[in-house]
């Protein structure tokens, strides 16, 4: 098990901001991303983009977020730390600008900036993706935070033994699985409020759009020990971005006991509600509802076994898992889910930078709307 929640932006929600020039590193790599534009509007995008990007920076430090993982322009990475280096935004903008000296393509498509955090209770990997042109009623500025419980890290000389007897505890009845899952969910619920308060204050952001899941990893087989455990970077049409899966330094530590989780709710027979199953490659395999079910009563969550599904009508399945073809020969309905091409639009930023002027480039503006948002964000 562990938590996921993303944080979408409008940016015609934005009311305050002051989109001004970047400045230290963010106006350096501002200069990188703008060398060679001919387009103003190009130009536009850019810059506002890496203002936003600036933004949000301010707004992680301002929650004590400083170690940076990973920068990357149209999913090429810049700076991707693999030694668990502190505090290296420098470093990392050093990097990407060394990087574009080189040359980049004319503009930039996404830019990702990904950071971790710690504390007692849970490990965060927190991905920020903004997007220059994107679907129809999608937000282009998306935060993904994943937190992983620091209960049950693991190192390399942990054996599957030894952390199934520091899960048993947390599985022994069923109160004591709901008392656990609880608070983390609180837990991590205090620490995006933290956050989305940051965002509130710093942005004038009216809304931000939240939506929170429990995550659980249903493997193909039983893990033996810690090298069964995948990372999977490839994604297709069915995927939603997922950090987790992405093998980022220092987490490793984190993955083993998730992919116990779902065996243990079998073999404890824990009553399983509100959360999302996904196979070990991080596709959706199904949403169980509140009804929820009990996990020994099938083979659902046990991964010794061929998957089946729960018998319960509040579980909404979807496409392109490891199981979608046994899902579809059980006779269950199966949603659309997935990817999709959509309509796209670009010019995102003009809602944001129209009022930017040559000097200071400050703007604001506000609009009103709902929406709902998983792995990718959208105001459908």
């Amino acid at each position: 098990m562990y938590l996921q929640s993303s944080l979408c932006i409008d940016p015609s929600q934005i009311t305050s901001i002051g989109v001004k020039k970047p400045t230290k590193a963010f106006a350096k790599m501002l200069n990188v991303m703008t060398f060679g534009l001919t387009s103003e509007k190009e130009e536009r995008e850019t810059f506002t983009a890496i203002a936003i990007l600036q933004s949000l920076n301010k707004i992680f430090r301002g929650v004590g977020v400083t170690n940076i993982v990973r920068l990357a322009k149209d999913d090429e990475d810049f700076y991707h730390d693999r030694e668990g280096k502190t505090d290296d935004l420098r470093e990392a903008m050093q990097t990407f600008q060394q990087a574009g000296a080189g040359g980049f393509k004319r503009v930039f498509e996404t830019l990702r900036l990904v950071l971790e955090d710690r504390d007692n209770e849970l490990k965060y990997l927190i991905d920020v993706n903004v997007t220059r042109v994107h679907k129809v009623g999608e937000f282009p500025i998306r935060i993904l935070v994943n937190g992983l419980l620091t209960d049950f890290s693991a190192g390399a000389s942990v054996t599957r033994e030894q952390l199934v007897e520091r899960l048993k505890p947390g599985f022994s009845s069923q109160e004591s699985y709901d008392q656990l899952v609880d608070r983390k969910k609180q837990h991590f619920g205090s620490y995006l409020d933290r956050l989305e308060a940051e965002i509130r204050e710093q942005m004038g952001v009216d809304e931000v759009v939240r939506d929170t899941s429990v995550r659980i990893v249903r493997p193909k087989k039983v893990a033996r020990g810690r090298p069964e455990v995948r990372h999977d970077d490839e994604y297709d049409e069915y995927d939603e971005y997922d950090p987790f899966f992405y093998d980022y330094y220092g987490f490793d530590d984190f993955y083993f006991y998730a992919w116990l989780w779902s065996e243990m709710c079998y073999e404890y027979d824990i009553y399983s509600r509100d959360f999302t199953l996904i196979d070990e490659h991080g596709h959706a395999i199904c949403a169980v509802g509140e009804e929820g079910f009990d996990a020994g009563s099938n083979n659902a969550m046990n991964p010794a076994e061929d998957f089946e599904t729960p018998a319960k009508s509040d579980v909404e399945y979807f496409p392109g898992s490891d199981y979608a073809n046994s899902i579809a020969e059980s006779g269950v309905t199966v949603g659309s889910g997935g990817g999709g091409a959509g309509e796209t639009a670009s010019g995102w930023a003009d809602s944001v930078s129209d009022a930017v002027s040559s000097d200071s480039g400050s703007s604001s503006s506000s609009s009103s709307g709902g929406s709902s948002c998983g792995g990718g964000c959208s105001s459908e």
